[in-house]
């Protein structure tokens, strides 16, 4: 299943915030900028691991996609026929965050779950790189940081706090060298969730696509 809380994130928000600047983490996990189902948990994922080019390097985007639509209205990410396969509200609601432009649906039987999608662009304007240079020079911490692939492009499962078996994982991809989208999926604890991310992120791929 899918939940998505991401939307508001602080990791978001953090990991949007890196730029010259790092992220760190206070006592409790939240991060901070430093100085200056729905696809359900037992669905197939269709995001891979991946081996990198080199291991701070986002692997080469060969065939960027303009997502500026998308940017503008995010809920057009899934359609109405994807929302249906992966059994999730027909219709996201807009959110609005510090982070990026984001839209969320829900599901479960009394609608208790969230998907969400947020688009983002780094004030460094490096797109996937970003939270590369993340792993790099801060680190996740008590989190996790895999490398994957969507429909033949970089992605990485990453957050700060490693929460997969308390209802919640998090998939960000690059669709192109300024932007990447993150797909949350807050769902039911001890189910793979990661699973029904990877779904919905290549749902997401396949509507840019489209245009």
């Amino acid at each position: 299943m899918l939940r998505g809380k991401t939307a508001t994130s602080a990791a978001i928000v953090c990991m949007a915030m890196l730029a010259v600047s790092a992220c760190t983490q206070n006592g409790g996990g939240t991060p901070t900028p430093s100085s200056s189902a729905p696809a359900t948990g037992n669905t197939a994922s269709s995001a891979t691991p991946s081996a990198t080019g080199g291991a701070n390097t986002v692997p080469a985007i060969t065939n960027p996609l303009d997502v500026s639509k998308f940017m503008a209205d995010p809920c057009l990410s899934i359609t109405s026929a994807q929302a249906a396969n992966l059994t999730i509200s027909s219709q996201g609601k807009r959110v609005n965050i510090e982070s990026g432009e984001s839209c969320t649906w829900k599901y479960g039987s009394n609608s208790e779950w969230e998907i969400g999608v947020t688009y983002i662009v780094p004030e460094a304007n490096n797109g996937l790189q970003n939270l590369y240079n993340l792993q790099a020079t801060v680190g996740y911490g008590d989190g996790y940081f895999e490398p994957a692939t969507v429909d033949n492009y970089p992605a990485v499962y990453q957050d700060i706090s490693d929460d997969r078996q308390n209802g919640r994982c998090q998939l960000s991809v690059g669709v192109n060298n300024q932007v990447f989208f993150t797909v949350s999926n807050d769902g039911p604890k001890n189910t793979d969730l990661c699973k029904g991310a990877g779904k919905a992120a290549n749902a997401v791929v396949e509507t840019i696509k489209r245009g």
